[in-house]
């Protein structure tokens, strides 16, 4: 995810290209975002801007089946959130999410999340709940990954 303010990123792992040109998002855009798959273990991790120079270098554990996201030189007032979405079959049912935005920590430029369904976009209105025989109601949790200002009042709970 390029959030540097320039086009021309290039992410580099242990040492190859991995991503090259990325453009600059200033906002959400999913088609915008580069994205790898790395085999777990020791990882050296570096971001270039578009004239070479290094933004960033550090050595990372990635986990087995971890998902990560990287902004490299992030600027302070961009954020990251995990949007949680319950959709129930019965509006009465009692809601599971207590949390609803979930700000990921602003001091760091690489985060393992969780189970993400929406990347850099916001969850649909509705989904299809699927219950079990016999039963009336049901309920399913989506979790989208947001970026925003981190002081946009729209992602606080």
């Amino acid at each position: 995810m390029n959030v540097t303010g320039t086009d021309g990123l290039t992410i580099l792992v242990d040492e190859k290209p991995v991503a090259e040109n990325v453009k600059h998002t200033a906002t959400e855009n999913e088609k915008l975002v580069a994205q790898v798959t790395l085999s777990s273990g020791p990882h050296k991790i570096e971001a270039k801007d578009a004239s070479g120079k290094v933004l960033e270098s550090f050595t990372i554990d990635i986990d087995f089946g971890g998902r990560y996201l990287y902004a490299p030189a992030r600027p302070k007032g961009t954020c990251f959130f995990v949007q949680t979405d319950e959709y129930k079959s019965s509006p009465s049912a009692d809601s599971s999410v207590k949390d609803r935005f979930k700000a990921l920590d602003k001091d760091r430029t690489i985060w393992k999340v969780e189970s993400i369904d929406y990347w850099f976009q916001d969850s649909p209105e509705s989904v299809t709940i699927k219950t079990k025989k016999g039963s009336s109601s049901g309920s399913v949790i989506k979790r989208s990954l947001r970026q925003a200002a981190c002081d946009d009042p729209d992602f606080a709970d």
